[in-house]
């Protein structure tokens, strides 16, 4: 598996998304594309969302819920078939007009056939609870 192919595929997928070629971006996911988002229980897009149909609902549900202000891939480190990436976002949660700022870290997996097959993605908790409370 060659390395610097997974950390392009995973740095051309953060670029489809940022452009909305929202094409590109599910063109990359294996049809069991795995996306699991830790959030506290009040964020209403965590959880593990499985296939193509689920991810597209829950990024519907967090750009219907969030107001990203800037999102920031920064670090990429390969171990094997996973892309770690190290990042920061500032977003306004709609519902409660409050700002967060949070560093977080994406574990994206990349199988044989150079498709992404999960993104595992750990945020500041506390951050982002306090900006979804009222």
């Amino acid at each position: 598996m060659n390395t610097s192919t997974n950390i392009q595929l995973v740095q051309n997928n953060y670029m489809a998304f940022s452009k909305g070629d929202m094409n590109t971006f599910f063109g990359n996911l294996s049809d069991h594309f795995v996306w699991e988002s830790l959030y506290p229980e009040i964020v209403p897009y965590g959880g593990v969302y499985v296939g193509k149909q689920q991810v597209d609902n829950m990024l519907q549900s967090m750009g219907s819920n969030l107001d990203i202000r800037m999102f920031s891939p920064e670090e990429f480190f390969i171990n094997h078939n996973k892309v770690v990436v190290i990042g920061q976002e500032t977003a306004i949660v709609k519902n409660t007009g409050k700002t967060y700022h949070q560093r977080w870290v994406h574990i994206w997996e990349v199988d044989e056939n150079h498709k992404l097959t999960r993104i595992t993605s750990y945020n500041d908790t506390d951050a982002i609870k306090e900006a979804f409370l009222k």
